[in-house]
């Protein structure tokens, strides 16, 4: 079986070339076939689009397993994990994806978990060890479960892994598909062993896909996007900031939490066309940056920026049309020049954004 890895197609997704040039090459030693490299998960996601119809001996071939860090610029790990499994985008909701890196803690993990990744493995790896974590994944056939909490293999360890809303709705959600149990959002997908065909070196134009866009026609009726994965990281913001307003003890490290969480966004809402968390994000951080500290003003436009955001994942509002994008561009210009008053140093980022429409 393991010669099979021959026939098998590998997309490897860091943003460190020398980590990509060493899991290539030991990936290559292994035996994978083909094996393709990206920087980061937005170049990834448009590899994998591409791949769709793309011959094996092309620049995008159809890729088998997914291979990612979990810190990445502008987009990381998660979102990847999260568009694989969740997005209209995804050309394959099914595939096999894992995280090999170096900054894996027990939180990233159960987060990893929970996104419907197949696997998790911490840098620095042997290339033994790589190999058997891998053959497990390529060898193996997990069914894939759904429920209003989480879509992915089955990786279930105890009842208490799925929700008591779950539970209360389901038999066996791996032996019901999905909508002919007793809930129409439970159930499974038990699908054919397409790997182990393409590891028997049969041609994947020979492979009967049915069952499995079957089982795509079944998920188009459940999808997300950025606006999604983001709410629980903006349900936190506002907790930070009332942390901060209240001048709580922890209000440093709550400072830091919205620092971080809204450079994160600055830089994935453009790449993920949401242009205007990127802007929320940023006049948020620039608030806490004013050099006359955490005044009522601030934390005026902290509000206000938490409200735009949330107000932006509510509507979807991606790129830059609608009627409730020009209400929320209206008010960052806004609160733009409120900044101004209170951080005559700061330079509108916004301007730029609405030049650009």
């Amino acid at each position: 079986m393991e010669n099979g890895l021959n026939y098998c197609s590998v997309l490897v997704v860091d943003g460190n070339a020398s980590s990509r040039t060493i899991l290539t090459s030991a990936l290559n030693e292994i035996g994978f076939g083909y094996v393709r490299s990206v920087s980061n998960a937005a170049m990834a996601m448009s590899h994998l689009m591409e791949s769709v119809d793309s011959p094996m001996s092309g620049s995008t071939p159809p890729v088998d397993l997914v291979l990612s860090e979990w810190e990445m610029d502008p987009v990381g790990g998660l979102i990847l994990a999260r568009w694989l499994r969740m997005s209209k985008q995804s050309p394959n909701r099914f595939m096999r994806m894992a995280f090999v890196s170096g900054n894996l803690d027990a939180e990233k993990v159960e987060l990893s978990r929970l996104a419907g990744v197949n696997g998790a493995m911490s840098k620095p790896f042997t290339t033994g060890k790589l190999k058997t974590h891998l053959m497990g994944l390529m060898t193996g056939n997990p069914v894939f479960v759904k429920s209003p909490s989480y879509f992915g293999p089955n990786r279930r360890r105890r009842d208490d892994d799925i929700s008591l809303y779950d539970r209360r709705h389901m038999r066996d959600i791996t032996n019901e598909d999905l909508g002919q149990g007793t809930h129409p959002h439970l159930g499974g997908f038990n699908l054919p062993n397409y790997m182990a065909r393409i590891m028997e070196g049969t041609p994947r134009g020979h492979i009967d896909y049915t069952a499995l866009n079957w089982a795509h026609t079944l998920m188009s009726k459940w999808s997300q996007d950025y606006a999604n994965w983001i709410k629980g990281d903006v349900e936190q913001m506002r907790k930070a900031l009332g942390i901060i307003v209240r001048g709580e003890s922890h209000r440093a490290r709550a400072l830091a939490f919205l620092h971080t969480v809204s450079t994160r966004m600055i830089r994935e809402g453009e790449a993920m066309n949401y242009p205007l968390v990127s802007a929320f994000a940023r006049t948020l951080r620039a608030a806490f940056e004013s050099p006359q500290g955490v005044r009522s003003q601030v934390f005026e436009i902290a509000e206000t920026s938490i409200l735009g955001l949330e107000a932006v994942i509510s509507t979807h509002a991606s790129g830059r049309g609608g009627d409730v994008s020009q209400e929320l561009e209206t008010s960052l210009m806004q609160m733009e020049q409120k900044l101004g008053h209170i951080n005559p140093g700061h330079a509108s980022h916004y301007a730029g954004l609405v030049a650009a429409k």
